[in-house]
């Protein structure tokens, strides 16, 4: 049976890591945050935080993905109180005297106040603040389901005293709010039961010894289920962030793939038509010049290396926040220039040239003996689709290489 189960869980962990990944943000992870999910992801840390941006949206996440059960909880809760007055008598009893007392606590308490919670959970559920409320809602109810336990008890109408550890529990596996809060839960708990048990003087009742067993170990095996799974969900959000952030970076020089160019390009000339820019964009068409020639002649782990420093070097022209670098595939990368004119355009296009020629990185198959580049580039309207400039900026390149290489050239559409 357990191996049916954690075959189960293998089967499913791989669909909630997707079900994940359609509701996380866009990321530009530093490498250190990379290698903090990573890290996670493999369990190779006790500190299964992220890092600080990332614990927010994560947080976000978990609040988003108990929504629904959080609903329920306070539904349950609410409908319990509210009608408490037809089925507690018959369940639990109550002596003639302390109805009224009840019916108070039940009817003018809980009631209202879990119907404000009810609407938080609603209308603003996504907020932090409706957690701590929360929270604040179930530690009231925790301590008005004690109060009348031992209100009940001293009519002569006593009540098991594991009924009250219902609340924490369900809020643990319900409502699911981070292990920092869950402690905090426990502990407010543990503070009304023992404070309620010295206000009213209760004496150790030999026969309920099993109740306050179930009372405090119960909540504990829950919480050590709770984290166990809380951890679980951790790297599973992590990998499904990996899986995000692969599927837009390329894997060798950890620039942005052709994907992400193409939804940043698309993002930038609809971010420029609604400002009503009369400005363009520069895309460039980067290609090293006989990389064939670096593989055959120094090997492939060399013209990995040289791609890599190729990538960081361009990753210094597209350092305004709405520029971008890509690799585009091979030895053809792209850079990105958002409202730049041809003649800032030439600029830093020649500027780049300069820059890769003094790498002064070998290639014995070059007539210069170092690597060099060829550039095509067009300089684009808001309006212009990327297959356009795309194709300009392709053509400009195949000139640039017939005219001997080691160049650019950039047109205007």
């Amino acid at each position: 049976m357990s191996s049916d189960r954690s075959a189960q869980e293998e089967v499913l962990a791989p669909r909630k890591a997707i079900a994940a990944l359609r509701d996380l943000p866009e990321y530009d992870l530093t490498p250190q945050e990379a290698q903090d999910v990573a890290d996670i992801v493999a369990a190779r840390t006790r500190r299964f935080r992220f890092p600080p941006r990332l614990e927010e949206d994560f947080q976000a996440f978990n609040r988003a993905s108990s929504r629904n059960a959080r609903i329920i909880l306070a539904v349950i809760t609410l409908l319990s109180f509210a009608s408490a007055a037809l089925w507690a008598p018959a369940l639990l009893g109550s002596a003639p005297s302390s109805s009224g007392f009840v019916l108070a606590m039940e009817l003018l308490v809980v009631t209202p106040l879990f119907a404000v919670v009810l609407w938080l959970l609603w209308k603003r559920g996504e907020r932090d603040s409706t957690e701590w409320l929360m929270l604040a809602a179930y530690c009231i109810e925790m301590l008005v389901i004690e109060t009348m336990r031992h209100h009940s008890d001293a009519s002569g109408f006593p009540v098991d005293p594991s009924v009250g550890v219902l609340v924490p529990i369900a809020v643990i596996l319900m409502a699911r709010p981070r292990f920092s809060r869950t402690l905090m839960l426990l502990g407010a708990f543990a503070g009304i039961t023992l404070s309620q048990a010295w206000i009213w003087q209760e004496a150790p009742n030999p026969h309920a010894a099993s109740s306050w067993i179930i009372k405090w170990l119960l909540p504990a095996l829950v919480v050590l289920a709770s984290a166990s799974s809380k951890l679980a969900l951790r790297r599973q959000w992590a990998a499904a962030l990996l899986l995000r952030v692969m599927a837009h970076r390329d894997p060798l020089t950890g620039l942005p793939n052709r994907r992400a160019l193409e939804k940043h390009y698309e993002a930038m000339s609809r971010a420029m038509a609604r400002g009503s820019r009369s400005g363009r964009m520069v895309l460039a068409v980067i290609d090293l010049d006989h990389f064939k020639k670096v593989n055959d002649l120094h090997g492939h782990e060399y013209g990995d290396g040289v791609l890599i420093e190729i990538a960081v070097a361009l990753s210094g022209f597209a350092r305004r926040p709405l520029d971008m670098a890509a690799r585009m595939g091979g030895e053809e990368f792209a850079l990105l220039l958002y409202d730049c004119d041809e003649a800032a355009g030439r600029e830093r296009l020649a500027a780049l040239l300069e820059t890769v020629s003094g790498l002064q990185i070998e290639n014995r198959g070059a007539t210069l003996g170092i690597i060099t580049v060829s550039i095509g580039a067009a300089a684009v309207p808001a309006e212009a689709r990327l297959s356009e400039a795309y194709r300009a900026a392709d053509e400009a390149l195949y000139r640039v290489k017939d005219a001997g290489r080691n160049s650019y050239e950039l047109v205007r559409l």
